[in-house]
């Protein structure tokens, strides 16, 4: 092959190459910028469900070289009012101040999910998995969170006013100085849950399993106890004046409390421990 004929065809591999890397470099930028206007959008109106799942798909990308494990899809801020996403896979999914207000959740799979300081009232969370989904901060007042699985999510400062939670896995959430007013928490499973400096007022704990729980310094006024399971719970400086069939808690003898511990007027308290 002659010097002339080889200089062509090394010439034509290399503007075959540049041609392929140019349009894939063309590809990965249209692709990033179609990302980026959905990402726009994601943040200032309310969309399609798909368009949002297409959006957190896309970002599931490897980690290289830990090619087994995928980044976390970023939607912080965004708005996703009313949005439909029952039954969705939204694992690991940054929501940071994302709003949610009347939202379809049920079902989904929010486990390990960044929901801090996120927006979820009037939202529909029934059965969804939250489990050691950070919700520090979240907005979730009226939610419904019946049969939800909130197995150690961090719920610190959280605000679940009137919140239903019916059948609930709240076991080992950290609610530490979470606002659970009038929350319906009707056979519930706290156990081991920390409720240090919770607000618990008029909470309906009927059934609920309180074992091990941390209710240090909680605020259980006007809470209904009726039936509720307080093996080994944590009652020391609780405030209980004005709860309701507390005499009806079963294994409240075995609950720590001290001098510090307010009781309903007229009730009859056990021996500390």
């Amino acid at each position: 092959m002659s010097d002339s004929l080889l200089g062509v065809l090394i010439g034509g591999v290399i503007v075959l190459i540049a041609t392929w890397t140019n349009i894939w470099i063309e590809g990965r930028k249209t692709k990033r910028d179609h990302l980026a206007k959905i990402r726009l959008r994601l943040a200032g109106d309310r969309i399609q469900t798909s368009e949002v799942l297409n959006f957190i798909e896309s970002n599931r990308k490897r980690k290289w070289p830990r090619f087994w494990k995928k980044e976390s899809p970023d939607l912080s801020k965004c708005n996703l009012q009313k949005t439909d996403l029952r039954g969705q896979n939204l694992q690991g999914v940054k929501f940071f101040r994302a709003d949610f207000t009347e939202a379809d959740l049920g079902g989904a799979d929010l486990r390990n999910a960044d929901l801090s300081k996120a927006t979820l009232e009037y939202a529909d969370l029934r059965g969804a998995d939250l489990s050691e989904a950070d919700l520090r901060e979240a907005d979730l007042s009226e939610a419904n969170l019946q049969e939800a699985i909130l197995f150690r999510a961090d719920l610190r400062e959280a605000n679940l006013n009137a919140a239903n939670l019916l059948i609930s896995d709240l076991s080992e959430a950290d609610l530490r100085r979470a606002d659970l007013s009038e929350a319906g928490l009707s056979c519930a499973t706290l156990i081991g849950a920390t409720l240090n400096g919770a607000n618990l007022s008029r909470a309906d704990l009927v059934e609920a399993d309180l074992s091990r729980a941390d209710l240090r310094w909680a605020n259980l006024s006007g809470a209904f106890f009726t039936k509720a399971v307080l093996r080994g719970a944590d009652l020391r400086g609780t405030f209980l004046r004005g709860a309701r069939d507390l005499h009806e808690a079963f294994f409240l003898d075995e609950a720590k409390h001290d001098s510090n511990t307010k009781w309903p007027d007229g009730f009859d308290p056990p021996e500390p421990i």
